[in-house]
């Protein structure tokens, strides 16, 4: 189809009508390029299921339940982790497809930021309001407070969560101090577009050992921060130390294996391959992505080719799911209703979260989408040297939000 990205075996990307050659069609459907179709896939209900597992997690956490540790590896990290290794694999497809950096800038723009914004909205001057009034919380302090309602909206709204409570709250909650615990990963999902498109300006992704050799780098990391703790101690041990290694590194496996995709086999044996080596990184006791992140990334591609449920096909919610089950459930917290159990705490908060996701479907994501294509004639969208000047300073800026003290 028009679009699609041939793999050369000599290691470059070109741009041609297909993942394989059409000839393939004819052959049994036995590597991942002939197997994903981006117009039938399950991918949309494994993003769907992955929210639901961050959510999950989050009963546990916001409820001060324990669980298994494999189990809340999966649920929190290793669900967040599908998110950026699905967003590499996709990502690396739509810029190899549309190689113009404005136009896959105003799409990640659009993708993200306007149910971001309306999100934060919604949770700072109707959700935590009607809470805390519930609670007994004096509202004139929480209006004119400075960390109130008004810098929550302001210090957040380039992604990095700047002011991640308001007003004081949460607190005497099992997690106090802030509304919004999953919004984190937006910046740095953000960050890993702007680092995927700099690639793409230099040339890099159309030469896929070198993407290989990124995401391997980026693996040694991971593994020289498991196996040496003294590294661990003396770089890694901050917020900023756990999570950027981790994040980059899945967001990298899921373009390479994009990239790849004309030779990584999709026989049940290596799906059940990367699931038992999964399992193992998992009962390590380790860093599980030192063996199974690569794994889970496969593991993830595999499902979403093979399975036929086309849930969120047309209707997407995953996003709007992801982004409003922590207030919800963290409200629940403050209420005490959270006590009435894992399971049933996760439950109470999906049903109240899905008017939401919905809401946030129709009324913002899918009408923003629909200006994905709408000319934005600012700049010469197609000069290259600008594009990567003007990204690489903006992604710097990124970066400065980072090294600041404050947020997370």
């Amino acid at each position: 189809m028009a679009g699609r990205v041939a793999v050369a075996r000599s290691g470059s990307a070109r741009p041609e009508g297909s993942l394989v050659d059409t000839s393939a069609r004819t052959r049994p459907r036995d590597t991942l390029a002939e197997a994903f179709d981006p117009r039938a896939n399950a991918l949309n209900t494994l993003r769907l299921v992955l929210a639901a597992a961050v959510m999950l997690s989050h009963a546990a956490l916001l409820g001060g339940f324990e669980l298994p540790r494999p189990v809340m590896t999966m649920l929190g990290e290793g669900a967040v982790d599908g998110f950026f290794a699905l967003s590499g694999f996709l990502l690396a497809r739509s810029w190899l497809a549309n190689p113009q950096w404005g136009r896959y800038l105003w799409r990640r723009f659009l993708r993200i930021l306007p149910a971001f914004w309306v999100c934060l909205a919604v949770t700072a001057l109707v959700t935590v309001p009607l809470v805390l009034a519930v609670s007994g919380f004096p509202m004139r302090d929480y209006w004119s407070d400075p960390a109130g309602p008004w810098g929550y909206l302001w210090r957040n709204a380039a992604l990095w969560m700047g002011q991640p409570g308001i007003a004081g709250t949460p607190s005497a909650v099992a997690y106090p101090g802030t509304w919004n615990g999953s919004l984190w990963t937006l910046f740095w999902e953000f960050l890993c577009y702007l680092a995927l498109l700099l690639l793409g300006l230099a040339g890099v992704l159309r030469r896929r050992y070198l993407v290989l050799a990124v995401a391997v780098l980026l693996w040694a990391l991971t593994a020289a921060k498991t196996l040496l703790p003294g590294l661990e101690d003396a770089y890694f041990d901050s917020f900023l130390g756990h999570v950027a290694p981790r994040l980059l590194l899945m967001f990298a496996v899921g373009a390479t294996l994009y990239l790849f995709a004309d030779v990584l086999p999709m026989h049940p044996l290596f799906a059940g391959a990367a699931l038992l080596l999964l399992l193992a990184a998992l009962s390590s006791g380790v860093d599980y992505r030192m063996l199974g992140g690569p794994a889970w990334a496969f593991l993830l591609l595999w499902l979403g080719t093979r399975l036929r449920t086309r849930i969120g096909s047309r209707t997407d919610i995953s996003y709007g799911v992801y982004i409003y089950a922590f207030p919800i459930q963290q409200s629940l917290a403050v209420t005490g209703v959270a006590a009435i159990g894992w399971l049933g705490s996760a439950a109470l908060a999906m049903v109240l979260t899905l008017p939401f996701a919905f809401a946030s479907w129709f009324v913002v994501e899918r009408p923003a989408m629909r200006w994905k294509s709408a000319a934005v004639p600012v700049v010469r969208w197609r000069d290259p040297v600008l594009g990567f000047v003007l990204v690489a300073v903006f992604g710097g800026l990124y970066v400065l939000q980072v090294l600041r003290p404050g947020g997370y």
